[in-house]
């Protein structure tokens, strides 16, 4: 579906801030941080018409509203930066880490390589990350970050998270297959084998090599797609770098 461009605005910048602070956003705390050309009411306007369409939802009667599985699907589609987007100092961290792996030997390294990419990847994103050596060969690291977010306060999720990391090589076969770009979000119920999750999956591939790996990043719905996406496609570029 699209969005008038100041509905889609307001839904973009809900998603932001709900991302960033985990609490439910209110129209008069959007009007004054965004500086948007439009009063509180008109925005509350907005916000219940995108409540009626399915973007958001109202948690408590007294309180703002939340994203939906739509809106962050809608957030994917819409916004797809490129990793000049990122922080200046995250490109130099992952430009400078893997400069010292260039033009090494790195048939007997490369596992380290990887896992070490791996380990930066989730300090990055917050989320749990995952990198493929080989077909049902897979490593993951980050679940200290993952567990740090107020999702898995609950006993419940971290119970979810532990059958869900259990399966990993399932769901990358399940999904490599879908595929489609160089980076594919899937979110919620895309993910086939747990739809409290969403995941950032793309391949990766050493210079004048043909073989294609897998790496990704997994966390909950509110994930920050945007810096992540941003994250895989300049990690990607640096591993092609690589003898």
């Amino acid at each position: 579906m699209t969005l008038e461009d100041k509905i889609s605005q307001v839904l973009l910048a809900i998603i932001e801030e709900y991302i960033e602070t985990a609490k439910p956003v209110g129209s008069l705390e959007l009007a004054e941080k965004y500086e948007m050309d439009v009063s509180s009411a008109t925005i509350r306007n907005y916000m219940n018409y995108l409540e009626e369409e399915g973007y958001l939802l109202k948690p408590h009667i007294s309180s703002g509203r939340i994203p939906t599985e739509s809106a962050y699907q809608f957030y994917s589609e819409n916004y797809d930066p490129d990793f000049e987007a990122l922080p200046k100092s995250t490109r130099c961290r992952v430009r400078n880490f893997m400069e010292r792996w260039k033009d090494q030997d790195l048939i007997r390294d490369r596992e380290r390589l990887l896992k070490s990419v791996a380990k930066m990847l989730a300090e990055e994103s917050g989320d749990l990350a995952v990198v493929e050596f080989k077909p049902n060969d897979v490593y993951y690291t980050g679940l200290t970050h993952l567990f740090e977010q107020p999702e898995f306060e609950e006993n419940q999720i971290v119970i979810s998270t532990g059958r869900f990391i259990d399966r990993v090589d399932e769901m990358l076969d399940q999904l490599r297959n879908l595929c489609t770009k160089d980076i594919e979000v899937f979110i919620g119920k895309e993910n086939p084998v747990d739809r409290q999750f969403s995941v950032i999956l793309g391949s990766y591939r050493f210079r004048n090599e043909d073989a294609e790996r897998m790496l990704g990043l997994v966390g909950p719905l509110r994930m920050p797609y945007a810096k992540n996406i941003a994250l895989m496609r300049l990690v990607r570029e640096q591993l092609s770098q690589i003898a």
